[in-house]
């Protein structure tokens, strides 16, 4: 009797481990262009995604901006998107790399989202740099939206100087939580190769 409780104490200790290997399992590495850049994060079920390209060039005063986004849109369910917007600027600016400049940009894109009430805010690390998380909730269906806002290249003014960027990126989602939590806690941009 003693070896069938051991072995089912065993199972019962294993069978977690075993299904959170499963769960890994539908998540991968993957690698898709974006304009000038290479966006790399873990993802599941890709092949369900429809991905389409964008580009914009504007300008703001002196400043020229070229935006590139990569959209990945639900096969199964056309109203789940993701967005990945990388702005590239012609001059390098503080408000691209500190946290107030960060809010602003994030509460912005969740303003065009049609999000409304309560949203709330943390300080996250993407790529190894600071950015913000905001979680909103869109007013016509109550689902939730993530923007994620962070520098993709910065520097700082001299010694003791302002830290500045000439590159933010902003992600933009209402897929699942889980997909997007972990998409945002991975991601890696980099300038693709010319």
């Amino acid at each position: 009797m003693k070896p069938i409780i051991a072995l089912c104490a065993a199972v019962l200790l294993v069978l977690p481990q075993a299904l959170a290997a499963v769960d890994d399992m539908s998540v991968s590495r993957v690698s898709l262009a974006c304009g000038k850049w290479t966006a790399s994060f873990d993802w599941s079920d890709m092949d369900d995604c429809k991905k389409s390209l964008s580009h914009s060039d504007n300008q703001a005063g002196r400043v020229k901006i070229t935006t590139d986004t990569l959209i990945l849109t639900s096969a199964c369910d056309p109203d789940q998107v993701l967005k990945i917007a990388i702005s590239r600027y012609s001059e390098r600016d503080d408000s691209l790399a500190n946290i107030a400049g960060l809010k602003k940009l994030a509460n912005d894109t969740l303003v065009k989202s049609k999000v409304c009430g309560e949203n709330t805010l943390n300080e996250i690390a993407v790529c190894g740099k600071k950015g913000i998380l905001v979680v909103g909730r869109r007013c016509s269906d109550g689902n939730a939206v993530y923007v994620a806002a962070f520098p993709v290249d910065y520097c700082y003014d001299g010694p003791g100087g302002s830290l500045l960027s000439s590159a933010v990126a902003v992600i933009s989602s209402n897929f699942k939580p889980e997909a997007t939590e972990r998409l945002i806690r991975t991601i890696e941009i980099v300038q693709a190769s010319r």
